[in-house]
């Protein structure tokens, strides 16, 4: 097996170097969600997404070397620490490959760059004890103890 990076992983990364340089230049850094929107929008997030996944997930596909290579570069840079790689990582591929029609529609944004921010995957959308609607969170009580 040959380890190597190849030509078109070479360019990868003059691209991927390229493009964090040249978007890197405002001080102050763009906020966190600006920032995720961004990338979105210029196809950086979703790397390991498959191109089309049966709707038109992922803006750009890349090898698994090439999402090295782009970990490589990010870290790299002065890139701003990313606030949805949960999600993009480890949610949503595991909805891609197993999740249901109606579960893909719901949770996963129609394209990375359309992402939505906040909590994912969670079972239940109504108000709880820590939503803004349901007020403040009951006050915590020890556990009672036993001889």
């Amino acid at each position: 097996m040959d380890f190597r990076f190849t030509e078109d992983d070479h360019t990868f990364r003059t691209h991927a170097r390229t493009w964090l340089d040249t978007h890197l230049t405002e001080t102050p850094a763009p906020t966190p969600r600006a920032w995720e929107r961004e990338l979105g929008q210029e196809g950086w997030i979703g790397l390991g997404w498959p191109e089309d996944g049966g709707a038109g997930y992922g803006n750009r596909t890349a090898t698994l070397t090439q999402q090295v290579v782009w970990a490589e570069e990010y870290a790299r840079s002065t890139a701003p620490t990313r606030m949805g790689h949960i999600g993009e990582n480890l949610l949503a591929p595991t909805l891609i490959t197993y999740g249901t029609e109606e579960q893909k529609r719901r949770h996963l944004p129609p394209s990375p760059g359309a992402r939505r921010s906040g909590a994912r995957g969670t079972a239940n959308p109504a108000p709880g004890p820590t939503s803004p609607e349901s007020g403040p969170p009951p006050p915590r009580t020890a556990p009672a103890r036993t001889p």
